[in-house]
């Protein structure tokens, strides 16, 4: 896989490299066209580096220290073929539904992903939200898998981001629960505590899918102080110890993929 970033370190510090994970600078920059990286954590011009395997099915990684702006919004200007994965250890401009503010640190996990194309092919007039479901609904695990298994091309892309963050804090040990349509809580002595939000944008062009970007902020290490929904805020090592960044962004992303990500 190709990882794009200010230098190895950086790389180092995200964790999502086995320990013994070699690195070689690489001569091919092809891959990201369209993405301006924008770290504020070094001085210098931005590398590739070829590294064995992938994350999930992601073989395009960029890697910033300190994200200056979103890179979910920076995502849009790009024209790659090939899926991205972008991480940012911290940054400044990140945002949720609505455009809030999603409060940021070293220790939680910010992801943002580019898909050129997925098997879903197009998307017709009929595919809007369906009237089941309210914002701000409570969804049952049955009907989470109900409406990622929807018919319904943009109901099923609104929910994969949701349906692997689900899977991958179930297999951490914490049960936790949709707020429909973007995030994830757990409750606390019967109270909903955000753990986790998603965003899905879908880019058309006539009725056909061009390209579709995911957003991931997860709490790994610590709670943030404010939310802006109106939730109380908590975190993965509250109930999993032992968990880490890199180690949630790898689960992730596999999780991404067996969803056909």
């Amino acid at each position: 896989m190709k990882i794009l970033a200010m230098h190895t370190d950086i790389i180092e510090r995200a964790g999502i490299l086995s320990p013994d994970a070699m690195l070689s600078e690489c001569c091919d920059s092809s891959g990201f066209e369209g993405f301006i990286v924008c770290d504020e954590s070094a001085p210098g011009t931005p590398k590739v580096f070829a590294a064995p395997g992938s994350i999930g099915a992601f073989e395009y990684i960029i890697v910033e220290g300190m994200a200056a702006e979103s890179q979910l919004d920076r995502l849009k200007n790009c024209c790659s073929k090939y899926p991205i994965l972008a991480m940012a250890l911290d940054g400044r401009g990140f945002h949720g539904q609505h455009n809030r503010p999603w409060m940021t640190g070293v220790g939680n996990l910010y992801l943002s992903m580019y898909l050129p194309s997925l098997d879903s092919g197009h998307i017709g007039i009929e595919d809007v939200v369906p009237d089941r479901c309210q914002i701000g609904d409570y969804l049952s695990e049955s009907q989470v898998i109900a409406l990622y298994e929807s018919s319904n091309v943009y109901t099923k892309l609104q929910m994969m981001p949701c349906m692997a963050v689900y899977r991958t804090l179930k297999k951490l040990g914490v049960i936790p629960v949709v707020r429909y349509p973007n995030d994830i809580v757990v409750n606390i002595n019967n109270l909903p505590h955000k753990i986790a939000g998603c965003l899905t944008d879908v880019s058309v062009r006539g009725d056909a899918i061009q390209s579709v970007r995911f957003g991931i902020g997860l709490n790994v290490e610590f709670a943030p102080d404010v939310d802006g929904n109106g939730l109380d805020a908590t975190c993965v090592c509250k109930f999993a110890p032992d968990a880490t960044v890199g180690v949630c962004c790898r689960m992730l992303c596999n999780e991404l993929a067996a969803c056909g990500a």
